[in-house]
């Protein structure tokens, strides 16, 4: 059992009896000298202690103290110290009275008393794989086994981590938890851990963010297994945050305090929901003595439907009482729990979220990006009796047309001609595959764009999605024409969870990106070859049955001795069984391998061509791959680019 009481003096005499122990404190009654400004902020008194963990009977005593010099410790056995931040070692287990007074220099005191015990032995948890190292497991055999990340793994909640090998902190091993940046799968880290039931324990931890976009990364400690982020939610007893981007080579420590409650199992849960690189390592967890449990602040936030510019925010603070927020807008905080608030303008604003405890604080902030509403969209109908006139609808969001003054759409038909009207009706002069672009302007003068590939023709033209990889204005999402997401899902179960879809490059042809699929080393050189480390091209393409066409594009490879090969094939029919990729069966009706032997293994593009005829098909696919591994007992890594693909 804890118990505390405080007391403050101004410049005045007090007493104080509690647990039958007598404490006298007097002021020093000095005036400040004229002209000086007055101290209006006092000494606030406050501390946290923990056991050693080797030593139990040595108590480590952190100072939580504010707008104070000068500390008087009395550690209930006689012994007492000035120290800021002392250690004292007791002579035997029990309860003691700890006080810590605290007085600034104007002799303004404030005093907190805690009954603390000092008890042996409680039971220390394990952490598996806590510094994600490989082959950190033992089986019953004490052989050792393990990757770095197989205790942290819950398919429920999210992907499992990647393991990367920089940075890391000396004397932290060779290898830390990765979870990338912006993904379409999310990662998280989750490991249950078992514990004593109604004891306090610290766990501590290092992180580091990158600065290439605004982010956090959270850990939780859960108060027992969950399989839903709603369950997580509810189950949290402790939580740590951390928004630290100052440096992405350099680890932050970060730490969280909690009580295990009715729990003999907890779980350490962490994500950074996608939104910025972040890297954790050594994990530990020891069995401590909490006088308070500190306060985390953090907090969540979602847009309103009605008003862009209104937000509200979810307060996910453990072990706090009151709240103030600052909204970084110049107006006026709140101090509700979970404020609606509306700022004035489209724009970012840092908010600023202070949780407090009785004794302490702890402070949260967040970037909040408020994006114009606008996304530009539309949809067309082709005129039944004349094909070669179609009616174009704008479905744009957040567009205001009614300001006859302001161009708010403009529409591109593809073929030198252009139009302001908002829902134009155009008869194109000839039959062909046009690109119509739509461009969209909100109030604050952001623009969206997008662009639709339009066929106009009496019978079907083939055409390729995204030739370019320049469909989509963010880097991220060039990649969606080419995945079938299906088939990836099953790629996991087959081969083991992989990230498949094809990275995109600046390394183009034409255009701003091209597409990239790695290549690593192979087995001879090194390291093993995984099946799940292959990315691969997919794509479904509507063609007239019996029909003959050549799919072109431009190929080059990073390094040209490496002898990378790529092959194209052909499905007769879209497919989302993994199995397929290896044993295709006779499902593949056209296949073409560039290499070296057909001039295709350069450090230039190239172009590559494969002819097929669709037979009984009316929809086929384009299935691209490289050899994802290199022999040979020398270090080499290639890279192959692919860019402007067309058919005919």
């Amino acid at each position: 059992m804890k118990k505390f009481s405080r007391i403050s003096k101004h410049f005045s005499l007090h007493v104080l009896l509690l647990f039958g122990v007598v404490f006298l404190t007097q002021c020093e009654n000095e005036l400040p000298e004229e002209g000086s400004i007055a101290d209006s902020t006092p000494p606030t008194s406050g501390f946290s202690f923990r056991q050693d963990s080797e030593d139990q009977l040595m108590v480590v005593f952190t100072n939580e103290a504010r707008s104070a010099t000068v500390f008087e410790w009395d550690f209930g056995d006689g012994n007492t110290s000035t120290e800021r931040n002392p250690t004292n070692v007791y002579e035997e287990f029990g309860t003691y009275t700890v006080s810590l007074t605290a007085s600034d220099l104007l002799g303004i005191s404030d005093i907190v008393i805690l009954e603390i015990e000092v008890k042996e032995g409680p039971f220390q948890p394990i952490i598996f794989e806590s510094s994600f190292e490989d082959l950190a497991l033992l089986d019953e055999n004490g052989n050792a086994f393990g990757d770095g990340r197989d205790s942290w793994r819950n398919n429920d909640l999210g992907g499992v981590i990647q393991i990367t090998g920089s940075p890391v902190r000396e004397g932290s091993g060779e290898q830390a938890a990765k979870l990338p940046g912006p993904e379409t799968d999310e990662r998280i880290g989750y490991q249950v851990v078992k514990v004593d039931t109604a004891q306090d324990y610290r766990l501590n931890f290092i992180y580091t963010l990158r600065d290439n976009l605004p982010g956090f990364v959270t850990v939780s400690i859960l108060s027992g297994p969950v399989s839903t982020r709603e369950e997580a939610a509810a189950a949290t007893i402790g939580t740590f945050t951390g928004t630290n981007q100052r440096d992405p080579s350099e680890y932050t420590s970060g730490s969280i305090t909690f009580n295990s409650g009715d729990s003999d199992e907890i779980v350490i849960f962490f994500f950074n929901n996608s939104s910025v690189e972040a890297r954790l390592d050594d994990f530990s967890i020891s069995p401590t003595v909490a006088t308070v449990i500190p306060p985390t602040a953090s907090f969540s936030f979602e847009p309103s439907e009605e008003d862009a510019l209104e937000y509200t925010f979810i307060n996910n603070s453990i072990n706090s009482e009151n709240f103030v927020w600052d909204f970084g807008d110049g107006t006026e905080g709140s101090e509700e729990e979970n404020p609606t608030h509306k700022f004035p303008s489209i724009d970012t604003y840092t908010v600023t979220l202070v949780a407090e405890s009785q004794f302490l604080t702890d402070t949260f902030r967040v970037d909040v990006v408020i994006p114009d509403p606008v996304a530009a969209s539309f949809e067309y109908v082709q005129d039944p009796d004349n094909f070669l006139t179609v009616s174009f609808t704008n479905t744009s969001q957040g567009v205001d047309t009614t300001d006859q003054d302001e161009v708010r759409v403009l529409w591109d038909f593809g073929d030198g001609f252009s139009s302001t009207v908002e829902n134009p009706v155009y008869t194109y002069a000839e039959e062909g595959l046009y690109n119509v672009t739509l461009t969209a302007t909100g109030v604050s003068g952001v623009t969206s764009v997008i662009t639709t590939q339009l066929m106009i023709s009496q019978s079907l033209i083939a055409t390729i999605n995204n030739p370019s990889f320049d469909d989509e204005s963010v880097r991220n999402d060039n990649t969606e024409a080419w995945r079938n997401r299906n088939l990836e899902s099953s790629a996991d179960a087959l081969f083991g969870d992989g990230t498949w879809t094809t990275q995109t490059t600046t390394t183009e042809r034409t255009g701003l990106y091209a597409a990239k699929l790695p290549t690593f080393q192979s087995e001879s050189s090194g390291e093993d070859i995984d099946l799940n480390r292959r990315r691969w091209l997919y794509q479904a393409i509507e063609v007239q049955p019996n029909t003959e066409y050549t799919i072109s594009c431009y190929i080059r490879n990073k390094d040209a001795n490496a002898g990378t090969t790529v092959t194209f094939d052909i499905y007769n029919a879209p497919f989302d069984d993994a199995a397929f990729i290896d044993n295709p069966g006779d499902r593949i009706i056209a296949t073409e391998v560039f290499n070296a032997s057909t001039g295709h293994d350069t450090n230039s593009y190239t172009l590559a061509s494969i002819t097929f005829n669709s037979g009984a098909s009316s929809e086929v696919v384009l299935f691209i791959t490289n050899d994802f591994t290199l022999n040979g007992t020398e270090d080499q890594e290639s890279e192959t680019f692919l860019d402007d693909f067309s058919i005919e």
